[in-house]
């Protein structure tokens, strides 16, 4: 039956745009993770975006240093690791995670503000 499963996370996969508005609505109750290496992330960034590392494990580490009722949006250069991280963040109970389409790749294609 629709709308019965109370288990449902909010989130899921945002265009660029959509994701700016999730983070400037927020009202600065937003946390933004970039989920790629530490030289990706030092090429340019989302501002205020912290760097916690899918690969390495940083994520997985950090995971218990993060606001679980506070939004999340989550990117990686195109997608694949930001899905991955979003589902990592979902099963640990984060209430509302976002994951950019087309990651940070997309996102400055679509001359979003980023910061080096």
């Amino acid at each position: 039956m629709e709308g019965t499963d109370q288990s449902r996370k909010a989130g899921g996969e945002l265009s660029p745009e959509e994701c700016r508005t999730v983070i400037q609505n927020r009202g600065g109750r937003c946390t933004v993770i970039d989920v790629r290496t530490d030289d990706e992330y030092s090429e340019g960034h989302l501002p205020g975006a912290v760097n916690l590392d899918l690969l390495n494990g940083e994520l997985a580490m950090g995971i218990g240093k993060l606001e679980k009722d506070v939004p999340c949006v989550v990117y990686c250069r195109r997608g694949t690791r930001g899905r991955k991280a979003m589902d990592l963040l979902q099963s640990a109970g984060f209430s509302e995670v976002y994951n950019i389409s087309g990651g940070y790749e997309q996102w400055k294609a679509t001359g979003l503000p980023t910061t080096s």
